[in-house]
């Protein structure tokens, strides 16, 4: 994944190579925890059982509520949390 506005860089919030709160799907958008990491000025997301990835959203599930981001630039400013898709929630028809 590439970004339009890095300031300086990207860089992980912990400080380590891996970057948490990504999640990837394939084509049947059912999610799953993905692996992700920076290169250069991009990051790389997968998981091996998505062979063909499609959608990758990042901050949608923690543990419980907490200001903890795993995506930050160089100047330290935290990536908003996002999604590729325009999946819908149901809605009860009541």
């Amino acid at each position: 994944m590439s970004f339009k506005h890095i300031g300086s860089g990207l860089k992980s919030a912990s400080g380590g190579r891996k970057l948490k709160f990504f999640e990837i799907a394939g084509k049947d958008g059912k999610y799953v925890a993905a692996d992700a990491w920076i290169e250069r000025d991009t990051v790389v997301v997968q998981n091996r059982k998505i062979s063909e990835p499609v959608y990758v959203r990042y901050l949608f599930k923690k543990p419980k509520p907490d200001p903890e981001v795993g995506l930050i630039n160089a100047e330290g400013l935290p990536a908003s949390s996002f999604m590729t898709d325009d999946f819908k929630p149901a809605r009860d028809s009541k």
